[in-house]
């Protein structure tokens, strides 16, 4: 292994580690599966926000039987090895280990989680299977049986999966239908609808073109809308110019795809292009299926396959450029990163060590309604030093509801999920 590549590996786990430290249990892994699992017998596997997700309800669900240092442990662990086999796959590409070093710190000063966060690793899965197809479009690679089963495994995490099935298509038309493309096809195609909820508002084809239709007319209306960034009064933003930026670039080569089937060019960026064609369609899919599900603007994670494709395709420049100053410009990148999050990290660190103290001090919690807690007519308060977690008992129409109460001690988040185990609502009617 090259240096270059071994900073690459080391680098992921940094940027893990600074997530768990600064943001474990965060979003999604705090106010959906953490207390689910912990505060509720709510089934491993239940429909939340129109699907299941398989792999992180899973890993949520084991972990909910350890301590809360080893479940917030095993939270940041699952999503850092589905990184580290991001990165392996961008090596099997021949990206440049400089380009994926400055990808890399560019991720971590903008935006850790997909690193640390359990529920973001659904980000890292799509892009992998992506990755998974580029690699198949290659000459001297053919779709294999591991490579099914790892597609089978990824695609578990979300419905997104179904993004990079035109990438079958594409290997497909390249080089012939094999065993293997087409058990990835069904792949693709069966385990998205099966993850789906069928009840759901955020599955129904009339929904998706409303709100895609909708999205558009706000972005038509005042452009400016897009290059805004949500949770902040600034008017733009590094994080939102590199997004947008990877957006443009996502289009230009799915347009010069399109182009290139009539006139067939030929050289190493046609090769490329084509080549990284299933990981740029995919991350172009899931911008649009982002205008079809969110609001304006939308959220970084839907330009995220989008900046993996782009950092892999401006790779094919790097030939370019001389190796010592491609090496210059990586390094400077990933040492920036590390030295802008280290400074973050130091002025943490009081809030950390609390976190973690009482982490370390709490036992594990009880599932059942125990004595000596507080009663509110159904709903029991539960006091931690970290956690308040309102539970409600079991009834006929409603198995377990919950939320993280804000220093204010006002509810902060609030899910209700029915027997079915269906999310239902954020809010009690």
């Amino acid at each position: 292994m090259r240096a270059s590549e071994f900073t690459c590996y080391a680098l992921v786990c940094y940027i893990s580690a600074y997530g768990f430290f600064t943001r474990f249990l965060y979003v999604e892994d705090a106010t959906v599966l953490f207390h689910v699992f912990n505060y509720s017998e709510l089934r491993p596997l239940f429909y939340y926000a129109g699907y299941i997700s398989v792999l992180p309800q899973l890993v949520g669900y084991l972990a909910s039987e350890f301590p809360f240092l080893i479940q917030a442990l095993m939270y940041a662990i699952f999503p850092c090895v589905l990184s580290l086999w991001m990165v392996r796959r961008l090596f099997v590409l021949d990206i440049s280990p400089y380009f994926v070093m400055a990808l890399l710190g560019y991720l971590c000063v903008f935006d850790s989680s997909y690193f640390s966060n359990l529920s973001y690793s659904i980000w890292i899965s799509v892009a992998v299977i992506g990755l998974i197809l580029a690699s198949g479009m290659r000459e001297s690679h053919d779709l294999g049986y591991r490579d099914s089963v790892a597609i089978l495994f990824l695609s578990l995490s979300s419905p997104l999966a179904i993004t990079m099935l035109p990438g079958c298509v594409m290997i497909a038309l390249r080089k012939g239908i094999s065993i293997n493309v087409a058990l990835s096809s069904l792949i693709l195609l069966v385990v998205p609808f099966a993850l789906r909820d069928p009840g759901g508002n955020r599955t129904g084809s009339s929904s998706l073109v409303s709100d895609f239709t909708q999205n558009l007319s706000i972005i038509a209306s005042d452009p400016a809308t897009f290059l805004t960034l949500r949770g902040t009064n600034l008017p733009i933003s590094v994080e939102r110019v590199t997004e947008v930026f990877s957006l443009v670039c996502v289009l230009l080569v799915v347009a010069y795809l399109l182009v290139s089937l009539i006139l067939k060019p030929k050289g190493e960026i046609s090769e490329h292009a084509v080549i990284l064609a299933p990981l740029v369609v995919g991350a172009f899919l899931c911008f649009v299926i982002g205008l079809g599900v969110a609001s304006i603007p939308l959220g970084a994670r839907y330009y995220f396959i989008a900046v993996i494709a782009t950092a892999s395709f401006l790779s094919v420049f790097s030939g370019s450029l001389n190796a010592r100053y491609l090496s210059v410009i990586g390094f400077t990148v990933a040492i920036g990163a590390i030295a802008i999050t280290g400074y973050r990290l130091q002025s943490d660190l009081p809030q950390t060590f609390a976190n973690f103290r009482s982490l370390v001090t709490q036992a594990c919690p009880s599932k059942s309604v125990a004595d000596g807690e507080d009663c509110i007519g159904d709903i029991v308060l539960r006091h931690k030093n970290w956690h308040v977690a309102l539970i409600q008992k079991e009834t006929a129409d409603v198995i377990a509801s919950y939320c993280v109460l804000n220093a204010d001690r006002q509810p902060d988040s609030f899910m209700i999920f029915d027997p079915d185990g269906r999310y239902v609502c954020d809010l009690p009617d």
